[in-house]
């Protein structure tokens, strides 16, 4: 359910790009194609769906007369919308304050009973003693 804005707003993009590129394709049609193009771009023959992609969208554009390279350009536009919004979300990551947590903040995550269980077990640092000896 939280997924479905996403995804219309995958559909909306390309339907901007595909405006935008001067595509044949009705505002509808958009609503029908993207889906599949994106969902058959989830195969996993090849990385990020390359190939697959392209191959369903010329596929399900040839009957509106697009040609194979605005279906192409289509599936370039889908793929970079991805990326852009990827990237813009990634700034936040890199300039949020993650970090690695702390020794107290460890503390309070593990509990008061961890220390007891460290106790048993050797430290991981600690290398085993030579065969033999």
């Amino acid at each position: 359910m939280m997924s479905f804005p996403v995804h219309m707003t995958v559909i909306f993009a390309a339907m901007c790009s595909g405006i935008a590129l001067r595509l044949p394709l009705t505002p509808g049609y958009y609503w029908v194609v993207v889906p599949v193009v994106v969902l058959a771009g989830s195969i996993p023959i090849s990385p990020q769906g390359a190939g697959v992609m392209e191959f369903f969208a010329i596929l399900l554009t040839s009957r509106q007369h697009c040609s194979v390279s605005q279906a192409f350009a289509l599936t370039m536009a889908i793929r970079m919308v991805q990326i852009f919004w990827n990237l813009v979300w990634g700034l936040f990551v890199l300039k949020g304050g993650y970090h690695a947590p702390s020794e107290k903040e460890q503390e309070s995550v593990e509990g008061p009973g961890a220390d007891a269980a460290d106790e048993e077990s050797p430290p991981a640092s600690t290398a085993p003693a030579p065969a033999g000896t």
